[in-house]
């Protein structure tokens, strides 16, 4: 083979390869390690930017999780929606504990989850009082993955009084259902860090219900 070819072949390889690998290290630098299991196996095709897809060839179910969302809200909750399985159930209140089931059972590709939990010393949250609850977003660092948010978001917030919502964030904003009219404002985190993909709920959409 000609060294020219040679020279040619790695570094079509090494071009392909690099922006990947640094996308990959970036996003697990900057997600905090107690998120970084919920980054979901999906990444924005090469040649197609926006639109997800799993790192693994499947034929299974699991396969649909990398989908964007059609853009219609399903259905609201229905009586009593099922378990879970998560293990962030535990602790957490009544209606908390409700909404949670219900958005996965409207949104079953949303795998992980996060309730009860402690936040820093002098920042008010609901979390550690059982009353919140975390949605992590599959490729939330994508354009469909961040419209599967909003999805989620819309449906709590067109669904707020059938689930007791007190107030929503998701990417930099936050609506309150005691002041509706004011629509989703802008957020800032008041811990530290606020400039993370978590604390400015890129990767997530909070909820907070009423006791």
């Amino acid at each position: 083979m000609k060294p020219a070819i040679v020279i040619l072949a790695l570094a079509l390889i090494l071009g392909l390869s690099i922006p990947f690998g640094v996308a990959v290290v970036v996003t697990t630098i900057v997600m905090p390690a107690a998120y970084r299991s919920a980054i979901d196996a999906c990444l924005p095709v090469q040649d197609e930017p926006g639109l997800p897809r799993p790192v693994t060839l499947s034929t299974g179910s699991e396969a649909l999780d990398c989908i964007p969302g059609t853009g219609e809200l399903p259905p609201g909750p229905d009586g009593v929606c099922p378990p879970s399985g998560s293990a962030a159930e535990r602790g957490l209140k009544p209606n908390a504990l409700r909404a949670l089931r219900c958005v996965k059972q409207r949104f079953p590709w949303i795998k992980y989850m996060g309730g009860v939990g402690s936040r820093p010393s002098g920042y008010v949250s609901d979390h550690p009082a059982g009353r919140a609850v975390d949605f992590m977003i599959p490729a939330w660092n994508t354009k469909a993955g961040n419209a599967r948010g909003w999805e989620v978001a819309h449906w709590l917030q067109a669904h707020a009084k059938e689930l007791h919502v007190k107030y929503l964030i998701f990417e930099d904003r936050s609506w309150r259902a005691y002041n509706p009219s004011a629509g989703w404002r802008a957020y800032r985190y008041p811990g530290p860090n606020p400039g993370g993909p978590t604390q400015r709920h890129l990767n997530h959409v909070h909820l907070t219900v009423y006791d």
